[in-house]
C-alpha cells in the first residue's frame, strides 16, 4: 500500500466510522438483507462523495483504492450478521462482496456521477 493511500485512509478515518455508525442506523430500521443492502449502497456511496473531494495530487487509482478500503473497513467494523446463510458460506459471500462487487460499485458511482456533472474534475 502506498503512503499517499495510507495517509488520506487516516484522514478520513473518522468518517469511516461516521459511515459505520449510518450503517447500523438503516440495521436498526430495516433488519434482513434488504438492510444490508441498503447500508451497504448508503455507506459505499457516503465513502466515495468523501474520496472525491480530497484535495491535492492524489490519483484516480489512489482515490479508488481508498474508497475500497474505507468501505471495507467500514464494514468490518460494522460486521452485519448476514440471515439464513450459514458459517462458512457467509464469510465466502462477504468476502465475494468487499473483494468483487464493492470495487464495481465504486466505479459506478464515480461514472454516474462524473456522468451528471455531480463531480467536477479541472483539468
Amino acid at each position: 500500500m502506498s503512503t499517499v493511500v495510507d495517509d488520506h485512509l487516516k484522514a478520513i478515518e473518522y468518517k469511516t466510522k461516521e459511515a459505520v455508525a449510518k450503517a447500523k442506523k438503516i440495521m436498526d430500521a430495516t433488519p434482513g438483507i434488504a438492510g444490508i443492502v441498503s447500508a451497504i449502497y448508503t455507506v459505499s456511496s457516503d465513502i466515495v462523495d468523501i474520496v472525491e473531494e480530497i484535495k491535492g495530487t492524489i490519483s484516480s487509482e489512489d482515490k479508488k483504492e481508498v474508497a475500497v478500503k474505507s468501505i471495507k473497513e467500514a464494514y468490518k467494523l460494522w460486521d452485519p450478521n448476514i440471515p439464513y446463510v450459514p458459517e462458512p458460506l457467509e464469510t465466502w459471500v462477504e468476502d465475494f462482496i468487499l473483494d468483487s462487487v464493492i470495487p464495481i460499485f465504486v466505479d459506478w458511482v464515480v461514472t454516474h456521477n462524473n456522468d451528471i456533472g455531480r463531480f467536477i474534475h479541472k483539468a
